[in-house]
């Protein structure tokens, strides 16, 4: 991974916290018999499912909207 210039420490939380996810996906499946309505459903859910994806679009957004409007504000 040092060899192509990716990061180490993912890989390592990905090692130490993926089984336990495993497990608790598998729990929350059973919970609901199956039903994906469970992971789904639910205000609370919604709301995580949101904030996951503020945060995985943060460096597009920035990218395409924030820069683009500070270059125009810095030229006039």
């Amino acid at each position: 991974m040092r060899r192509f210039g990716l990061p180490i420490l993912p890989l390592i939380v990905g090692v130490i916290l993926g089984p336990r996810a495993e497990l608790q996906g598998r729990r929350a499946l059973q919970l609901s018999d199956g039903e994906l309505h469970g992971l789904i459903g639910g205000w609370v859910s919604w709301t995580i499912y949101a904030v996951v994806l503020v945060v995985l679009l943060w460096p597009v957004l920035g990218r395409f909207v924030v820069r683009p409007v500070r270059e125009r504000l810095v030229t006039r």
